[in-house]
């Protein structure tokens, strides 16, 4: 059975944080939704907002409509 070669499986640490994340095509996973981060302090900043629930408390782009 061949594995891919683009996916792997990885442990980070970043400020004393841990976790295990995919590595795709260079680009590290979110676990969450699947977005892909260039490194892991743009991607661990994007847990924590997953965390606080930030994410989805995004509200609408403000229209000019009336």
């Amino acid at each position: 059975m061949m594995r891919d070669q683009q996916d792997e499986h990885i442990i980070i640490e970043y400020n004393g944080s841990i976790i295990r994340v995919t590595k795709q095509g260079g680009l590290y996973k979110c676990p969450y939704c699947n977005a892909l981060f260039y490194t892991p302090k743009d991607l661990l900043h994007h847990i924590v907002a997953h965390a606080k629930g930030l994410l989805n408390a995004q509200r609408e782009p403000a229209s000019r409509w009336h």
